[in-house]
């Protein structure tokens, strides 16, 4: 927030955009912080939005920030997409700004993870999820960690928060049912024994702490799988406590 009040001539902003178009979790203040400000902002601002042009609210918090920094500027900030992280479209972006970038995506290497159980539920106060059961496809995670799928037709990975320990032998997800969701839909439509293909993508920073002491846990309305994941898999005997928000 300080580079576009202070002496930078120029900032660069660049915003991913989840699910209904929200902020990620290292910046969900940005927008409250830039409220508070009164002053001007002096610097030249260039957003860039990243995100899924199959969802609906595609860069949604990108074009939340250009609009925020905009009604605060001496000047209009510049503004531009990228589908799907395009290499093209980031390369081109460049250019308009006087760079040259080169991007280049890299797939991760996966493994088939075969489906041995399925169960669909939330129909009946439409909230449809998929509970999923997969093998552990011999691979190593914790509750918290992200399991990365690539969808058929993309080379952008969808990634789900794992529910289960590996020492269950079985990796346990909850998978939201999303009418335009190119990764939600497939996962749906899988039958027991077929196969995905993914990768294990550890996040040490969403672990359930070490200890006894008593945890305060809050899904405001982000999934319940790796909460579940704790719970069932603490072998502290400490005492939980889950605030759980939704739309009504």
């Amino acid at each position: 927030i300080e580079h576009l009040f202070g002496h930078d001539r120029d900032v660069y902003i660049l915003a991913a955009s989840y699910g209904a178009g929200e902020a990620p979790a290292s910046a969900n203040r940005f927008l409250s912080l830039l409220d508070r400000r009164t002053d001007r902002v002096s610097a030249r601002v260039h957003v860039l939005g990243f995100g899924d042009r199959s969802f609906a609210q595609f860069c949604g918090f990108a074009a939340d920030v250009h609009s925020g920094v905009e009604a605060r500027s001496e000047c209009v900030p510049s503004y531009a997409e990228i589908d799907r992280q395009s290499g093209q479209s980031f390369e081109n972006w460049g250019r308009t700004l006087g760079f040259e970038l080169k991007h280049q995506s890299q797939r991760q290497k996966t493994r088939a993870f075969t489906l041995l159980e399925a169960q669909r539920m939330g129909t009946e106060v439409a909230a449809p999820v998929s509970h999923l059961v997969f093998d552990t496809a011999k691979q190593s995670f914790v509750p918290g960690d992200l399991i990365g799928f690539y969808p058929p037709g993309s080379d952008l990975a969808r990634f789900y928060s794992v529910g289960s320990d590996h020492r269950s032998n079985t990796l346990v997800l909850y998978v939201r049912h999303l009418d335009d969701g190119l990764c939600s839909q497939h996962l749906k439509g899988l039958s027991v024994g077929d196969t995905v293909e993914g990768f294990v993508k550890t996040n040490p920073h969403f672990h359930l702490p070490t200890g006894s002491a008593p945890v305060v846990m809050i899904a405001a309305g982000t999934g319940v799988a790796p909460f579940a994941g704790f719970i069932q898999g603490d072998s502290s005997k400490r005492d939980f406590t889950l605030f759980w928000g939704g739309r009504s």
